[in-house]
């Protein structure tokens, strides 16, 4: 059971959703707050210290932790840094599956894979767009296969 991880373009999209929401919070701060006072410096030094935990510990750790494999039996989904999240969904009960893409994931070839059944759902983010079409059309299929 060799489980999958997410294209090293998913680290790149986060860490500039990131970015573009930090530099947008610190303008917004630098705006409306007096300059060169103690809240002004408060806010921009946690601004600077909260910006610094999430592009070079959370984020990456969030990527490596994000993990999946489809068996013939069931779909297994890891995911989680602060709390470890293991997701199982057996192959029977599963109703239906989606593909997203959105503008922006259509530019680096990224979709969304959701796998639906009563009463759960596993979304397998920003993945492979051809992968996550190869995993749709083979969990569809009512014959079991080997290891995707």
């Amino acid at each position: 059971m060799k489980y999958e991880t997410l294209p090293k373009k998913v680290l790149f999209l986060w860490e500039c959703a990131a970015i573009i929401c930090i530099a947008v919070i610190t303008a917004i701060t630098l705006i409306i707050f007096q300059p060169h006072t103690i809240v002004w410096y408060l806010l921009l030094w946690s601004i600077g210290a909260v910006a610094v935990f999430f592009l070079f510990l959370f984020l990456p750790l969030a990527f490596v932790s994000t993990k999946y494999v489809i068996l013939t039996e069931q779909v297994i989904l890891q995911k989680g840094v602060i709390f470890h999240k293991v997701h199982y969904l057996k192959r029977e009960t599963i109703s239906f599956i989606s593909v997203y893409k959105n503008p922006f994931t259509n530019l680096l070839n990224l979709s969304t894979l959701i796998i639906s059944a009563p009463g759960a759902r596993i979304f397998i983010p920003l993945m492979n767009h051809k992968r996550a079409l190869l995993i749709a059309k083979r969990l569809s299929y009512q014959n079991h296969f080997q290891e995707a």
